[in-house]
């Protein structure tokens, strides 16, 4: 079933469809988009802790060193609308 791209929820995982994680503090963590979007047409945006690196609109690594537990959410805005959609939510825990 093909599903309209407007109302398609970005999906985000730390790999294989994890979405809690435990790390020391210091530690790199990959976050992944596994929804595809056209990436002419929309602005990836990830709301994390600490340092973020974009490797790709599909990729992301950050590093924080303050112990806690955070939540991250990746936002995909459609450059001509400005629609937005919120992915759902990642668990990371820095101890």
């Amino acid at each position: 079933m093909i599903q309209q791209i407007h109302t398609l929820t970005p999906q985000i995982d730390f790999g294989f469809g994890h979405t809690v994680k435990k790390v020391p503090a210091g530690t790199s963590v990959t976050i992944w988009l596994s929804t595809l979007y056209n990436r002419e047409a929309y602005c990836f945006a990830l709301t994390a802790p600490g340092t973020i690196t974009k490797v790709s609109d599909y990729e992301y690594t950050i590093t924080h060193n303050t112990p806690g537990i955070y939540t991250l959410q990746l936002t995909v805005t459609h450059k001509a609308t400005g629609l937005r959609l919120i992915s759902n939510t990642l668990n990371l825990t820095i101890t």
